[in-house]
């Protein structure tokens, strides 16, 4: 636009000209005045073209640009048009009513939309989400850009701003949140049945413990009935030879002093069967460094007689250091059920072997310790092998089915070894691998 002092210059320099009938000073008026007019024109040209872009860009924006007066009631007065699109409301009704917008928002959002627009006097600029009304009865999820615009002087001039329609976001905010909560919900619930079902599977365990500890209870019974036969044996003839003596007149102080020694003997060998049985049962409290081969050799003087009994010979055999950590009774317990398998086996055998042999051996392979059990009872069946160690599973006609099941539990379980079963030549071997302990460390 041309200002109005130069203007004005042209006229007066036209009226000059007229007065002094100078044609040279009239044309140059005249080509003076063309060449503003020219560029009149071509700076409202340039105007409208920039007013175009802008309001392109505004309508094109998915944000309404909306700008304020400061001061009470913030009277909102311009809002782009691509408002229709968002709310479906019209820029003219939000600028006809100064109270239109704080109407159309929620009433639980009023406060916090209207102190968000006197926190740009503190801040200059700030951002808040609240609800709108829209023009189809619907609240819809609004986030307000605010930003004060001061003039020259440093006072408040225009609040300019921007609602983005959010709802969409807000709405998987929302649903991310529930989402999360129920995930949250999911996992204490998890969390609470696996407590539950560890705690009933540790209760199972334990019974299972204890009917496994009444089952080899009642097989040392038999071993103790083994043990005690032959000092029985003995005593009955010493005391049925002291009758004999007396009546032939040679029961004297030494007769007296020789039967008192050969009875305390047979009664002492039996009192320490009883003391091995009461030891061998009591639960290891806690973990304590033991030899393993040494373990075994107490198991097998329990059941020496017996063994003997049925022919049957044991063999053992020690290659290096085989100290490991752990509870000696419950492996004793172990070593204990896998003998009485390897036994029945072999008594039971269709086709008896040769030679009735049962051979453990221990030996240290780097960090482990590696014990072998072979018998030469003809094997397990190959269909029984994946589940010899399964709770409740034998192959016997009257076997509980959790002797094998707790050896695992104690060896893997309990002790971080590895137990497993295989067929040889001549019978089934069990392995126990547990982790070597070095001794020149204890």
């Amino acid at each position: 636009m041309v200002r109005k002092s130069r203007v004005i210059g042209i006229l007066f320099l036209l009226l000059v000209a007229v007065c002094t009938g100078g044609g040279v000073m009239l044309l140059y008026v005249f080509i003076l005045f063309s060449t503003e007019k020219r560029r009149r024109v071509h700076y409202e040209r340039s105007l409208v073209f920039i007013r175009k872009q802008l309001e392109g860009l505004i309508d094109s924006s998915h944000a309404v640009i909306y700008s304020r007066m400061p001061g009470s009631g913030y009277p909102v007065i311009y809002v782009s048009d691509n408002i229709a699109d968002i709310l479906g409301y019209s820029p003219k009704q939000l600028i006809d009513d100064p109270e239109f917008w704080l109407k159309s928002v929620h009433p639980d959002d009023r406060e916090l939309a209207l102190s968000s627009l006197n926190i740009v006097y503190t801040k200059t600029y700030n951002i808040t989400r609240y609800r709108m009304l829209d023009a189809n009865g619907r609240y819809r999820w609004l986030q307000d850009n605010t930003r004060l615009i001061f003039d020259k002087v440093g006072a408040p001039l225009l609040v300019i701003g921007t609602w983005s329609d959010i709802t969409e976001k807000v709405t998987l905010e929302e649903e991310l949140l529930q989402k999360t909560e129920e995930l949250d919900n999911m996992n204490k619930n998890l969390q609470q049945k696996v407590q539950e079902e560890v705690i009933a599977r540790q209760t199972q365990e334990n019974i299972l413990i204890h009917q496994s500890r009444l089952a080899a209870m009642g097989e040392m019974i038999a071993v103790i009935a083994h043990q005690w036969k032959q000092p029985l044996n003995t005593l009955s003839l010493i005391v049925s030879d002291v009758a004999e003596a007396y009546s032939f007149g040679e029961v004297n102080q030494q007769y007296v002093n020789e039967f008192v020694t050969e009875a305390t003997a047979q009664i002492k060998f039996m009192s320490g069967t009883i003391d091995d049985f009461r030891n061998f049962f009591k639960s290891s409290k806690d973990k304590v460094d033991f030899d393993c081969m040494e373990a075994v050799r107490e198991v097998f003087n329990l059941l020496s007689a017996q063994l003997k009994a049925f022919a049957i010979d044991l063999n053992l055999a020690k290659e290096g250091d085989t100290l490991v950590c752990g509870y000696p009774n419950e492996f004793k317990q172990v070593v204990l059920n896998i003998l009485n398998n390897s036994v029945e086996a072999i008594l039971q055998r269709q086709q008896p072997p040769t030679t009735r042999v049962i051979t453990i051996r221990a030996y240290n392979d780097d960090d482990r310790v590696i014990l072998t059990i072979n018998d030469s009872g003809g094997g397990i069946p190959i269909e029984h092998m994946d589940s010899l160690f399964e709770p409740y599973y034998t192959t016997k006609k009257d076997g509980s089915g959790i002797g094998l099941y707790m050896a695992r539990t104690i060896i893997e379980g309990n002790m971080g070894g590895k137990i497993h079963a295989e067929n040889t030549p001549t019978g089934a071997s069990f392995v126990i691998e547990l982790k070597r302990l070095n001794r020149d460390s204890h």
